[in-house]
Parts: C-alpha cells; sequence; structure tokens
C-alpha cells in the first residue's frame, strides 16, 4: 500500500500568499460541492484543503484557497458563495499575517464523536524525553503506566462500541484505527505459542530520535498495547520492546506475554 500524508490543517504558513480559510454550511441533503469547487476555479482560485461532514441535518464544508492570482477578492468571493443554492452559510478566517492562517473558526476537535486535541510529534517527544531526563528509570515506568491505562480505556471503549461483531473485527478495528491516529504503521500482529509479536513502522514515540540510541525507546506505547492486549485477553499482559528504530533497527518489535507477579517474602515471626 502506498501511504499519502494527511495534514488536518489546523496552522497554515505561506509566506507573502493570500490564504484565506472559508466555511461554508450546506443544506440538507444536497450535493453542492461540485458547483462549489468550479465557482472557484472560475476566478482562478488556487484550493489548497477541502474537507467537509453531516452533522445535525445540515453538511460543512471547510476550504483553505490562495487568491493571490485570483480575479475576486475575499469579499467579491463571498458574495458569489452567498447567492449560490443550497448554500445556508458563509464564514471565513482571515490571515494572522499575511500568508499565516490559523483555523479558530472551527472548536472544539472531535473525532469518532469525542473531543479531541492535537501534539505535533516533537512537542509530545519533548514531554517524555524530559520525564526520562529529570526520573530515569522512574519515568520511564511513568510514562508506561501512562500508555497501560489509554491502553486499557482505548481498549474498553471500542469493545463496548463494536461488542456485537466479535473479538476478531474489534481487534482488526483497533489494529487499523491505531495507524488511522497516526501512531504507527502496524506492520505484523503474530501469535506465537502463548505470546505475541507485534512488529510496527513510523512509530511516533521513536521517529524523532531514529538511529541516536543504543536502547530501545518506546515506553509509552509499549505500555498502551499491554493495556490493548490486558483487557482484549482478560489477564495482564507485559509487552518488551525487542527492535527499535532509535537504535538502529529497521522497524519497532515488541513481545506480548502474561505479566508475571512476583510473590512477596514473609517474614518469620
Amino acid at each position: 500500500m502506498r501511504y499519502i500524508p494527511l495534514d488536518v490543517a489546523r496552522v497554515i504558513y505561506m509566506p507573502n500568499r493570500k490564504i484565506y480559510l472559508l466555511s461554508l454550511t450546506l443544506a440538507e441533503e444536497t450535493k453542492p460541492i461540485g458547483f462549489i469547487v468550479s465557482k472557484l476555479n472560475e476566478i482562478n482560485a488556487d484550493i489548497i484543503t477541502i474537507y467537509g461532514y453531516c452533522m445535525n441535518g445540515a453538511g460543512h464544508l471547510s476550504i483553505i484557497v490562495d487568491l493571490t492570482k485570483a480575479d475576486a477578492d475575499i469579499s467579491k468571493l463571498i458574495d458569489i458563495l452567498r447567492k449560490l443554492k443550497d448554500v445556508t452559510h458563509v464564514g471565513y478566517v482571515e490571515p494572522e499575517e499575511q500568508g499565516l492562517l490559523i483555523d479558530k473558526y472551527h472548536f472544539p476537535i472531535t473525532h469518532g464523536g469525542g473531543r479531541a486535541v492535537l501534539f505535533d510529534m516533537n512537542t509530545l517527544y519533548s514531554m517524555f524525553d524530559e520525564i526520562k531526563r529529570q526520573w530515569g528509570s522512574a519515568g520511564e515506568a511513568f510514562i508506561y503506566y501512562l500508555g497501560n491505562i489509554g491502553g486499557k480505556g482505548f481498549a474498553q471503549h471500542f469493545t463496548n462500541k463494536y461488542k456485537e461483531l466479535g473479538f476478531q473485527k474489534i481487534y482488526k478495528i483497533m489494529r487499523d484505527t491505531i495507524q488511522a491516529y497516526g501512531f504507527c504503521i502496524m506492520d505484523k500482529i503474530e501469535q506465537i505459542g502463548d505470546e505475541y509479536l507485534i512488529r510496527v513502522k513510523e512509530l511516533f514515540e521513536c521517529k524523532p530520535v531514529e538511529g541516536k540510541r543504543t536502547e530501545p525507546n518506546s515506553h509509552f506505547f509499549r505500555g498502551f498495547i499491554s493495556g490493548i492486549a490486558s483487557i482484549l485477553l482478560g489477564r495482564e499482559m507485559l509487552a518488551e520492546e525487542v527492535k527499535c528504530i532509535a537504535k538502529g533497527d529497521e522497524y519497532c518489535e515488541f513481545i506480548i506475554r502474561e505479566r508475571k507477579w512476583r510473590k512477596k517474602k514473609s517474614k518469620d515471626k
């Protein structure tokens, strides 16, 4: 499969360009998108991004356009769009500075019916890296614990939402969702006896330090898949990262096995 990056287009910087965000509300059960695009083409507006969805009985369309070489300015374009059939509302966001557009129009961000927030990969990595730098192995354990709790919550949500589909389909939905959310590319999942092997590529946690470490670098994602496995299998599981792109391997690879708890030795009275 050929993978193509997806830009959610919350912030765009194109120096010396006249870029704007258009937000249109469309009448219920209409399909005017092609007509809207044709109008933009008529005035030589360049479309940077376009995305839409249906919610609460109406269609919503967001378009980021570059009017640098267009035959109409933003006021004229808004007037054109407001006159179109089936377009019930048109709003727009101007750039903060010329060429710098920040989407303040859409809030909150949602996915799958729930609210979401965005962290870029380098910001998230810097948070993890500082925790490890300050607290060493205790910090690594803390990051693992965060991932483990998150993985359990993730798996519980999917098992509740899709329980009528059965285990195999739920597992595949979660596998593909992890990739869709940008964590990594789930390359291989295989059961070997009582253990499970998981191979991933482009793991977000390890990518910023690819080839720069001597030890495996994933603690959050290791905890995350441990938590998922624990919910799916009904017993506490533990993941070990045995290969990692941070130390020069081609991919990150994890072995998941049942966690063995150590029994405390009782003291003689």
